[in-house]
């Protein structure tokens, strides 16, 4: 089978794989929207509590890296089905858990099964879509997370406002559930996925790690971790951060919250307005993402508290330029790669690198918010937005400029 040939565009399976996602992300994002609640449950400081979400990301990171391998080389639709069942049954003995331990340890399970769905999306995805295609699909994958932000911080976060924080995980867990039935009548019937001819046969690990070096992709991942720092880091804390800073209660920190994921659907138009304004230019786009992260960065620092709706503006637009560069690294590029038969393999490694970063995020976070408050934060991500325009200026730039020539 030859994309060029046969126009193999299946938008059905392109909207099933974004609900997919979307419900896989709810049994994600469902931590951050109880934290507080957590942290009160079951008697443990938000500093212990930080902990959780950085072991659920070195897990995630560690397992994009095995599963990103792996998924190149089995079945798509049948590991899809492992994912989903193991993220439901994970969230679902968290809802009865008890202790500290209990939720750490479980919620570490979920974040492997979670490094399970990306790439084999993006893997099948990419067999069903001409390269032409691949920006809409990219962005239609990445509004699934955005909806998924929604339905977790408006739908969970305030009709759960009075349930206890079990109901949390409980609910998503029994909404996957039922994904797993629809996916698994689509598997059935979809037995033998058929791998088109122009995208090569998936290589060794020796190879794939030989390509890596070649192309100086870990310049990338530097870049990556710079940005996960960010991002991540921000939508464990937000919920936190605008009680802290603003004096806001659960419910109008929540309301406030949903100017993130709409700043995230921001964020995706902003990257393609500028991608289509520079002629496709990966590197310069990527460029002037970096630099508007790093202007709203130092602005949230010297304004602090002083002026909460501006405050709240310059997070959300902090949000929409983070995700924007990071859509250009685990979902673009990978496909724009997919002739080389690694695009699960490539975004194991990209997004290993975003969640290193955002592990490092979470604790860093929450020991800096006990010791110094809220100032310290947007200094930290100011730091991280110069790092990472002095590696896009380097080697992540070349690669970035490589995969635009492809």
């Amino acid at each position: 089978m030859d994309r060029s040939s046969g126009k193999r565009n299946d938008y059905r399976i392109l909207a099933l794989c974004s609900a997919v996602y979307l419900v896989a992300y709810l049994c994600r994002l469902n931590f951050a929207s109880a934290l507080t609640k957590i942290s009160i449950g079951i008697h443990a400081s938000e500093k212990y509590i930080g902990v959780i979400p950085s072991v659920y990301f070195i897990v995630y990171a560690s397992g994009q890296m095995v599963n990103g391998f792996i998924g190149d080389r089995v079945n798509p639709y049948r590991y899809i089905l492992v994912a989903l069942t193991g993220t439901a049954v994970a969230n679902l003995l968290i809802s009865f858990s008890t202790q500290y331990y209990q939720i750490l340890i479980l919620w570490g399970a979920n974040g492997f099964f979670q490094s399970m769905f990306w790439g084999s999306l993006l893997r099948l995805l990419s067999w069903n879509f001409d390269p032409a295609r691949y920006k809409t699909v990219a962005t239609t994958m990445s509004i699934s997370t955005i909806c998924a932000s929604i339905l977790s911080w408006s739908v969970l976060g305030t009709v759960l406002m009075e349930a206890p924080w079990n109901s949390y995980f409980l609910i998503p867990s029994l909404i996957t559930m039922v994904f797993f039935t629809i996916w698994l009548v689509f598997a059935f019937t979809h037995r033998k996925p058929q791998r088109p001819s122009d995208i090569d046969e998936p290589v060794s690990l020796r190879k794939s790690l030989e390509i890596l070096v070649r192309e100086k992709l870990y310049y990338l991942c530097f870049l990556g971790f710079f940005l996960g720092f960010i991002k991540e880091g921000l939508t464990v804390w937000a919920p936190t951060l605008f009680m802290q800073s603003m004096g806001l209660d659960s419910k109008h920190s929540l309301i406030l919250l949903m100017s993130i994921p709409i700043a995230n659907l921001l964020g995706l138009f902003i990257v393609r307005v500028l991608l289509s304004n520079n002629h496709e230019d990966i590197r310069k786009t990527m460029l002037e993402m970096l630099i508007g992260l790093g202007l709203c960065s130092i602005a949230l620092f010297i304004i602090g508290s002083d002026f909460p709706m501006l405050e709240v503006l310059l997070i959300a637009l902090l949000t929409a330029l983070a995700n924007g560069a990071i859509w250009i690294i685990i979902s673009y590029l990978p496909l724009v790669f997919s002739k080389t038969g690694m695009v699960s393999t490539i975004v194991g490694v990209f997004d290993f690198s975003i969640y290193m970063g955002a592990a490092v995020a979470s604790t860093f976070m929450g020991i800096m918010l006990v010791r110094y408050g809220w100032t310290a934060i947007p200094a930290s991500w100011a730091v991280s937005a110069l790092l990472s325009c002095l590696l896009c200026l380097g080697g992540a730039g070349v690669c970035l400029r490589r995969g635009h020539n492809r």
